[in-house]
């Protein structure tokens, strides 16, 4: 009888809603509108700076109709000073694995294509080997859940390290890049040579001896460079021209900077990387913060597609987080 009643209320309640302009917000048709719990604010603009943020929520049930007497779905604020974890997490699996799925990179036609990635890591002195050896580790995490096969006709890895100009170095190219298993052992032998920071070199190395069919990349390959800097460039030249053409030649360009503020330029790192820039650009104040958003990734790509290896055929876009689940 009580279920009976609670439903003719509902239905009185409906029609009343639909036979009027607009109800009134009592606080029992407020009750009736549930809404979702917040999401994560939406990624900075930068990274020191001020920005306008948001955050939404959706309506999971409202028997109204009308979304007049639901609390607000949308909330903004100013925020200054660093992104959050959960921030960086946030950008990260919009930007760098959105368009990642099963079957490798997602197209805007809804298609998949094979994988060319290039990790660049920094080994300056500023890093310091043990914060060296963080980086390699949540790259070869990375690896171990990456959710499209790796393997010579999938995705294909190459990585770069650099400190002085002479001591810059292609580690291997995408022609030596094999098994899951491989590219992780390969990731791991990468030596420490500290120096300066030879960034331009680098990307240098990466235009002209990374991406090129000799060295195993392929004309129809999704193509993404992954820079890991603890600084800013002090030798070689400026890599932002660099940047720029490897941006032309469709290569799409991610940075992830860690240290302190007066460590980071962050305007050379912005305009190294793809727009739109806080999808491409990523920040932690330490190698240790850094790998905490590594493992927060990792265990999305875990509850997202539940292992390293599957298949996407049924697969749909999880606006949420970014990137396409079963």
């Amino acid at each position: 009888m009580r279920s009976l009643l609670a439903a003719v209320c509902v239905l009185a309640v409906v029609a009343v809603q639909q036979s009027s302009a607009g109800p009134a917000c009592t606080p029992l048709y407020r009750k009736l509108c549930r809404v979702s719990d917040w999401s994560v604010w939406s990624p900075k603009d930068n990274i020191f700076g001020c920005s306008r943020v948001f955050r939404t929520r959706t309506v999971i049930d409202n028997p109204l109709g009308s979304t007049a007497c639901c609390p607000a779905l949308r909330e903004e604020k100013e925020q200054c000073g660093v992104p959050t974890r959960e921030q960086t997490v946030g950008a990260m699996s919009a930007g760098f694995l959105g368009p990642l799925s099963g079957d490798g990179f997602r197209k805007a036609d809804g298609s998949t294509g094979k994988i060319d990635v290039l990790f660049v890591f920094d080994k300056s002195g500023s890093v310091r080997e043990v914060n060296f050896n963080d980086a390699k580790q949540n790259i070869q995490n990375l690896i171990e859940d990456f959710p499209a096969p790796v393997d010579p006709d999938n995705t294909r890895v190459a990585a770069i390290s650099f400190s002085d100009v002479d001591k810059t170095r292609v580690e291997f190219d995408f022609n030596e890049s094999g098994s899951r298993d491989e590219v992780r052992a390969a990731l791991g032998s990468i030596a420490y040579e500290r120096g300066w920071t030879a960034t331009a070199t680098a990307l240098s190395l990466a235009r002209d001896n990374v991406f090129q069919s000799v060295a195993g990349s392929r004309a129809d390959s999704a193509k993404i460079l992954f820079l890991i800097t603890d600084g800013k460039s002090n030798r070689g030249g400026a890599p932002i021209p660099v940047a720029d053409q490897l941006k032309a030649n469709d290569v799409e360009m991610f940075a992830f900077a860690v240290g302190p503020e007066n460590q980071i330029n962050e305007d050379e790192l912005r305009s190294i990387v793809s727009d739109p820039v806080p999808e491409h650009l990523f920040y932690a104040d330490s190698f240790s913060s850094m790998s905490g958003v590594f493992t927060d990734l990792i265990t999305i790509l875990r509850e997202r597609f539940g292992g390293s290896s599957f298949s996407t055929s049924d697969d749909e876009y999880d606006y949420e987080y970014g990137f396409f689940r079963r």
